[in-house]
């Protein structure tokens, strides 16, 4: 319920957090385990969302995911954004 209320419409969760891509990539995978087991069609959804931000942040010229969004890749972030 947590993570679902920190996620903003587009996907994005709201934190004040530095390096924010790892927040996210973390958060992401907790979402995604936890409907992963539930299936819960409203988890789903926000989900959904915390993926199709990733998929947006990443970066355009060489795929991967760094400290913010669009930024060229740092493998520790892609590693977590992977899992």
């Amino acid at each position: 319920r947590f993570l679902m209320s920190r996620l903003l419409d587009y996907g994005r969760f709201e934190t004040g957090a530095s390096h924010y891509m790892y927040n996210h990539a973390i958060a992401t995978q907790a979402l995604c385990e936890v409907y992963a087991h539930t299936a819960n069609p409203t988890l789903g959804v926000y989900a959904q969302l915390a993926v199709d931000y990733l998929l947006r942040a990443q970066h355009r010229g060489t795929g991967g995911w760094r400290y913010e969004p669009d930024e060229a890749g740092d493998t520790s972030v892609v590693g977590w954004v992977v899992m």
